[in-house]
């Protein structure tokens, strides 16, 4: 990684700076991955089977496997056809979870919404920072070295145009999924919007609040990305 920092384009020090930043964002993805795609998975197992015995944790072992088998695969710079098919399910499937809310917001069946902070001041603190930390996170997604690696010189005008790319579906992807999903479900939405889309009835039953298909296909579409961005 050190090798992409440049001293013509920025001091001596950054390595020791943005390098551990860099290793914190990409343990964190190879973390959050499985995690993610675990999650679809239970969603996906749980429409054909309702009632069925498999837990979490083994979705999440089953995905940490598929990354793992992925993570193989040459990077980024031999294969960027897999980024960029990854861009368009990312694109694609925050598409349909705005749609999703928004479908379920107007629904009759929308859920009551209630926009208040819940918890503690403790708990709204630590709330502001946990927010903050994932705004953070998010933001610093478009990793400046691997940028700057694939770009012939000169690097400073082609980097600054690809990270405003990336920060534009960034902002398009992220703050649309978070809009619809708060005014949808309101402090009732969950850290995963997806499982407010499965309304627990007062019999104990499932309801999908969404077309099964339309869920199917999110889901899928996620794992799909989550493979994607993990090879």
């Amino acid at each position: 990684m050190c090798s992409v920092f440049n001293t013509d384009t920025c001091p001596k020090w950054a390595k020791y700076y943005i390098g551990p930043l860099q290793f914190i964002i990409c343990f964190g993805t190879v973390i959050g991955g499985p995690l993610v795609g675990g999650n679809s998975l239970k969603f996906i197992y749980g429409l054909y089977h309702p009632e069925g015995s498999m837990k979490l944790y083994q979705f999440i072992i089953i995905c940490g496997v598929v990354t793992m088998l992925l993570a193989q695969l040459p990077s980024f710079h031999s294969l960027r056809h897999i980024n960029l098919i990854s861009l368009i399910l990312c694109v694609t499937y925050s598409t349909c979870l705005t749609v999703g809310s928004i479908y379920v917001g107007h629904s009759k069946n929308a859920p009551p919404r209630h926009y208040s902070v819940k918890g503690s001041d403790a708990d709204k603190l630590f709330g502001v920072f946990n927010g903050i930390s994932i705004i953070a996170t998010t933001y610093a997604s478009g990793i400046i070295p691997e940028i700057q690696a694939t770009l012939a010189p000169p690097v400073k005008g082609k980097m600054f145009k690809g990270l405003c790319v990336c920060y534009s579906v960034i902002v398009a992807t992220y703050f649309s999924v978070a809009i619809s999903g708060y005014w949808a479900f309101g402090n009732a939405a969950g850290a995963t919007v997806l499982s407010n889309y499965i309304e627990v009835t007062k019999l104990g039953e499932l309801k999908l609040l969404l077309p099964k298909w339309f869920f199917l296909m999110t889901n899928i579409l996620i794992l799909l990305q989550v493979f994607g961005l993990t090879a």
